[in-house]
């Protein structure tokens, strides 16, 4: 499975992370599948916007702040995404939950071909 955490640190222990964030899910009742997402964007035909593993969604421009670690489909419902930053995992926080409409574009790790058109116009979150 193609997927890798944004901090080298983390990236060494990327199945104990993983697990971490399993468990943290399951204390809600929520389970996720083994789906590795890279990317979520959401197109309303003026705009684009990105949450990417690897930059903050509060300014992805440049990564600061606090870059989203993995985004997990969920086991029970497919259009429920479960969004980890760094941030949730060092306070313990629940991940945040996305559920996608149909203007939200979804591109795995495995996804060679990437974004439509080559990617997105802007990346923004």
């Amino acid at each position: 499975m193609n997927f890798y955490l944004p901090d080298p640190r983390l990236n060494a222990r990327a199945d104990v992370v993983l697990e971490m964030v399993e468990q943290r899910l399951a204390a809600y009742g929520r389970a996720v599948t083994r789906r590795r997402i890279r990317a979520l964007i959401w197109d309303d035909g003026e705009q684009d916007e990105i949450l990417l593993v690897g930059a903050s969604p509060h300014d992805c421009q440049n990564g600061e702040d606090c870059p989203v670690l993995l985004i997990l489909e969920d086991a029970a419902e497919p259009d429920l995404v479960h969004v980890v930053t760094l941030c949730d995992m060092l306070t313990e926080a629940p991940p945040r939950a996305i559920r996608l409409d149909p203007l939200w574009r979804v591109v795995d790790f495995d996804d060679s071909a990437g974004h439509r058109g080559g990617g997105p116009r802007r990346v923004r979150a």
